[in-house]
């Protein structure tokens, strides 16, 4: 017996026809193979049979989900990281890598347990092997800092998944990460300015206007001015200037 185009690991006995070995991983980047098995007799005749070789390798997956949340400072964000097989080879040794978003810290409360911090910004999971077709899921939160930068208006995160590589070469790498990006929906920040006219002692004027100029991303802002003359208040119809000439708060 003899044969020609055996996946990388593979031979024929050349008595009893039996192809036997171990395909080697990188085997899957060579397939589909065309094999031709030839068996001669000892008078020289000879017969050859054809057939189509496949080698199947893992094809993980990964997706991150934030499951639609708008975080807010000091909030948290649960990630769901949906992973999958998606050949009939089975994948062992599979370990998910994810991100920490800046401006945030691992929630181990409502993460699944086991992920350990690699020291980089990204920590990682080992899951379960995988069979053929199989799936899972794991959660990874974190928690926005209290106080976060002006202009923030999202958080981004990575995910990666990986085997060992014993059951061959990844089919379709382009599928080993998913990225999720988060709305912020921060506090404004804004300044407020308090400027008085005339500059004369407020014993000796009639009215006393305070300027209140608001400065910055502030929406439905509240501003509150004290002072002590016995005047009357009157609002500016520009509710971002605010003249009192009251006591009181205006």
């Amino acid at each position: 017996f003899s044969a020609s185009s055996l996946p990388l690991g593979l031979t024929i006995d050349p008595l009893s026809g039996i192809v036997t070995g171990t395909v080697d991983p990188s085997a899957v980047t060579g397939g589909p193979y065309t094999v031709s098995i030839t068996a001669t007799d000892p008078s020289g005749a000879r017969v050859t049979q054809t057939f189509i070789w496949t080698v199947a390798s893992p094809d993980l997956s990964i997706t991150v989900d934030d499951n639609n949340v708008t975080v807010q400072p000091d909030g948290v964000v649960i990630y769901t990281l949906d992973y999958a097989n998606h050949s009939s080879a089975p994948a062992s040794g599979i370990v998910i890598t994810q991100e920490i978003p800046p401006q945030t810290t691992f929630d181990s409360a409502n993460s699944s347990p086991g992920w350990t911090n690699n020291g980089d910004e990204t920590w990682s999971l080992t899951v379960p092997n995988l069979a053929a077709w199989g799936q899972g899921s794991v959660q990874f939160a974190v928690k926005l800092d209290p106080e976060v930068a002006a202009g923030l208006e999202t958080i981004a995160t990575t995910g990666t998944i990986q085997d060992d590589g014993t059951h061959g070469v990844d089919l379709v790498p382009g599928n080993n990460s998913g990225n999720e990006d988060t709305p912020v929906e921060a506090q404004p920040d804004y300044s407020v300015t308090i400027s008085s006219s005339p500059s004369a002692s407020p014993s000796s004027i009639s009215s006393i206007e305070h300027a209140v100029s608001i400065e910055g991303d502030a929406c439905r802002v509240r501003v509150r001015v004290a002072h002590r003359s016995k005047l009357r208040c009157e609002q500016s119809p520009d509710r971002r200037q605010i003249p009192c000439t009251q006591r009181g708060l205006c």
